[in-house]
């Protein structure tokens, strides 16, 4: 959505686009994966110094009512922010918890069977595949090694 549109997408919902807001959607367009709200403001306070953490978060909420920000909780006590996309999947590493886009697969596919096995009309979906990253894997032979 270009500034413009989403200045009046703002205005249309009651909202202005603020400098935080700005800040927000910019640190999660520029970042290729999943922050933390904590991981969010941090970034954003190299910039900001005085914003504070509430501010980082109401307006996080704000952008997913919106459907700005997509929020992620895969199972955890921590969430994870990402700019919208349409639907996707993830994989999540349990040891680091890193968590990645999954692309390539075609779940989609699925939807039919899923639908005649269980009489469920599916409307959406949401994979999320647990393991152990790469980098992690390799610390694990390290360890082993030793």
């Amino acid at each position: 959505m270009a500034k413009v549109d989403l200045q009046d997408f703002l205005k249309a919902n009651g909202l202005s686009m603020t400098t935080q807001r700005q800040l927000i959607l910019d640190e999660l367009e520029n970042y290729a994966g999943h922050l933390t709200a904590d991981q969010i403001f941090h970034r954003i306070r190299k910039v900001m110094p005085k914003i504070s953490f509430g501010t980082v978060y109401r307006n996080l909420a704000v952008l997913v009512d919106l459907e700005l920000v997509l929020k992620h909780n895969f199972g955890g006590d921590i969430s994870y922010y990402e700019k919208f996309k349409p639907v996707h999947h993830h994989i999540l590493c349990t040891e680091c918890s890193k968590v990645e886009d999954l692309k390539g697969v075609k779940i989609a596919e699925l939807e039919p069977e899923i639908e005649n096995l269980t009489s469920y009309k599916v409307s959406t979906h949401h994979l999320i595949v647990t393991g152990i990253c790469p980098k992690c894997r390799t610390k694990e032979v390290e360890i082993r090694v030793e």
